[in-house]
């Protein structure tokens, strides 16, 4: 690899508020999606900015591969409404 290319994803990774690359904690996916969405915001789901859509595929496709690897049901927003629904449909 190019010991310039190799310096400039040091610096990149360094001034990112994650780093850059596979997630492996929860923390780290809480953070990484953070960082999606404020990309999202910030260009308005233009994806046309090469650089910045880009930069957005690329966080994108670490969080999507988080996901699909760890699958997250958040309990604290299930009601006794979803037990029934459940339930009934078995």
């Amino acid at each position: 690899m190019d010991h310039e290319m190799l310096e400039a994803w040091k610096s990149f990774n360094a001034l990112a508020p994650v780093p850059l690359g596979p997630i492996s904690s929860e923390q780290d996916y809480n953070r990484m999606v953070e960082f999606m969405n404020e990309l999202i915001d910030r260009y308005n789901g233009d994806h046309h900015h090469s650089s910045e859509g880009a930069l957005l595929h690329l966080v994108g496709s670490l969080v999507s591969e988080w996901e699909q690897s760890h699958p997250y049901f958040d309990l604290s927003r299930v009601t006794p409404a979803h037990f029934s629904t459940l339930h009934g449909s078995l």
